[in-house]
């Protein structure tokens, strides 16, 4: 329809895949073109090549063959007498494409700006959770995030909806935003990767903190009765093994859930961006 607006006042039209000195499979392209748009003439030309000397004797000899063909039908021009109706149905249909194809384009860079604004939000939120989650709580903490992330991709389908809605009310040939396709495609959330053998290592060095405490705490209390002293240096030493030991997988856990959290959200993003395009591209060729 474009080309038939854009041809409408000429005599001839020759369509031409140029560069073809630098293209090196501009025969196929030429053969792709004619196919899509077949009763037309295409030719692939060279007028300042890169490589080789210029090969523009096929355009030549389509556009002579072009206005010969025009002339003989009585002139190069029509005038306004031959303008027919269906000439000026193809110049509007050309320009409500245009136009809702700019409407389309725009909502793509908005719909993708929002999207990725929210699985950003989502982040910065499910990063203050890891922050305060205990060891016991990681299990319900995985599943408030999938919980989440399940929102988040309901409200974007939402906005997604309601704008091409918008989109479509403002076009004048009335299309109607289109809903998937295929069916949509669903965040795939990675597993959470716990620290195991890092927890090994946190268990030894608990256990060699406490040994050192109980030490050094003996010979701190010499002077007490060996027994009691031994006692209470053996209780300390463990109590305080125990405690480094604990906080010290509490933060090896949510450091490895902070690693989670980042691949969630780098799934979900690229998710929703799949999401947004296949409804804008539907929409678009509807």
């Amino acid at each position: 329809a474009l080309l038939d607006a854009a041809a409408e006042q000429a005599g001839a039209v020759v369509a031409a895949v140029s560069k073809i000195d630098v293209h090196r499979t501009w025969q196929r392209v030429l053969a792709a073109n004619r196919t899509a748009l077949p009763g037309r003439t295409w030719v692939g030309v060279a007028a300042a090549p890169e490589v080789g000397s210029p090969r523009v004797d096929d355009l030549v000899e389509a556009v002579r063959a072009g206005l010969s063909e025009s002339r003989a039908l009585g002139g190069a021009r029509p005038g306004p007498a031959a303008q027919t109706g269906s000439g000026e149905q193809r110049k509007r249909r050309a320009e409500r494409m245009i136009t809702r194809r700019g409407r389309v384009q725009q909502a793509r860079v908005q719909l993708g700006g929002q999207a990725r604004a929210m699985c950003a939000g989502l982040r910065a939120e499910l990063h203050q959770g890891a922050a305060t989650a205990s060891a016991r709580g990681i299990e319900a903490f995985r599943c408030e995030v999938r919980r989440r992330a399940e929102q988040v991709a309901d409200e974007v389908d939402r906005v997604v909806t309601a704008r091409l809605a918008e989109v479509a009310e403002g076009c004048s040939d009335g299309f109607g935003a289109c809903a998937y396709p295929d069916p949509a495609p669903e965040p795939v959330i990675p597993p959470v990767r716990l620290p195991s053998l890092e927890n090994r290592l946190t268990a030894l060095l608990g256990a060699g903190f406490g040994v050192g405490a109980a030490v050094t705490l003996d010979r701190a209390l010499s002077g007490v009765g060996p027994p009691a002293a031994r006692a209470a240096s053996l209780v300390v030493g463990l109590l305080l093994g125990l405690w480094v030991v604990h906080i010290r997988r509490a933060l090896s856990a949510r450091a490895s859930l902070d690693r989670w959290i980042d691949e969630v959200s780098v799934a979900l993003r690229i998710a929703l961006e799949e999401r947004v395009a296949a409804r804008v591209l539907a929409t678009e060729i509807e």
